[in-house]
């Protein structure tokens, strides 16, 4: 199976794409993901191949967000998960769910990449809110996952029927004391988030984009290895459940 950085094939293509509309840019297809009408009749596998992969997903974007650009030549996983990457032999279907000026995306996303690109038969896919009808036609109503609550962002781990077996995110645990130091020094985030005037609107891009900055610099220093530890151990159990199964 294709990794994320391998753009030459995509194993669950089939005829049934065209009902789905897309549009040209750059060349590269851009599926019309809020056509709830054509999304819901999508075959399970359809709708997971139609949505983007990290790379056209960050050519989207374009320009924007450098300091996630910048992280995602500086995240690393540890060896560990690494190596328990290498030898997961059944296929691991991934689902990103993210907002890309969420400062945790910076942290965590190209640790997910990695976790993709270390898997021989891994396959990532992103999930933002263009994508949401696409994830409900996944998800199929099987899944007790709220979309409507969930907390970005968010790593669903799906089996070959699409089912979702784990989940992770929206940070490592360890990353909870951080985030409440920093909230404990600026009291205004959370109030600012809910104000849609232009001067508020203002003051939550800034507090934002020092949040991204702080999570960037603990991820580099310290909880990419947490993330790597709880990450381990997850793929570990489900390593675990699939040799049960095949017991």
């Amino acid at each position: 199976m294709p990794t994320l950085t391998d753009e030459t094939q995509r194993p669950y293509e089939s005829s049934e794409h065209e009902v789905f509309d897309a549009q040209q840019s750059n060349e590269s297809p851009r599926p019309v993901a809020d056509d709830f009408f054509a999304s819901r009749n999508l075959p399970r596998s359809v709708a997971f191949a139609r949505c983007p992969s990290l790379y056209e997903a960050m050519r989207r974007t374009e320009d924007e967000f450098p300091l996630l650009r910048a992280r995602m030549s500086e995240g690393r996983i540890s060896a560990e998960l690494q190596l328990r990457c290498s030898e997961f032999a059944d296929p691991l279907l991934m689902l990103a769910i993210v907002s890309f000026d969420i400062p945790d995306v910076v942290g965590v996303l190209p640790l997910w990449n990695q976790m993709a690109n270390s898997c021989p038969r891994a396959e990532m896919r992103i999930i933002t809110d263009e994508e949401m009808p696409l994830l409900e036609r996944i998800l199929n109503g099987d899944s007790p996952l709220d979309l409507d609550t969930l907390e970005m962002p968010l790593l669903l781990f799906l089996d070959e029927e699409f089912l979702v077996q784990a989940q992770w995110g929206p940070r490592p645990q360890a990353a909870e004391r951080y985030i409440e130091e920093w909230l404990a020094q600026h009291p205004d985030f959370e109030r600012l988030a809910e104000d849609e005037s232009p001067e508020g609107s203002a003051a939550f891009a800034a507090l934002s984009l020092d949040l991204t900055r702080y999570m960037r610099i603990w991820y580099n220093s310290a909880l990419d290895a947490e993330s790597s530890v709880e990450l381990d151990r997850l793929l570990a159990s489900l390593q675990g459940d699939s040799e049960e199964n095949g017991a």
